[in-house]
């Protein structure tokens, strides 16, 4: 529900803490919410451990050893 929440709110910048966690069924429509905020020109800054972010447009850094660097596709 709160992830519903966030989503559906109109903010310039969406931050999330491991969304897809403990999400089966709903990953693709969380995926869906996601690719369409973007598309309407807002942001979401998400963390993560998967690197499963099909359909969505990313600019993906890793966090490692205490330094930011562009990831690896």
């Amino acid at each position: 529900m709160a992830l519903a929440l966030t989503v559906g709110l109109a903010r310039p910048v969406t931050l999330l803490d491991e969304p897809f966690n403990a999400l089966d069924a709903a990953r693709d429509a969380l995926r869906a919410a996601l690719a369409t905020l973007i598309a309407e020109g807002r942001a979401a800054l998400l963390t993560t451990h998967t690197d499963d972010l099909t359909g969505l447009p990313v600019r993906a850094l890793d966090l490692q050893d205490g330094r930011v660097r562009e990831a690896a596709r």
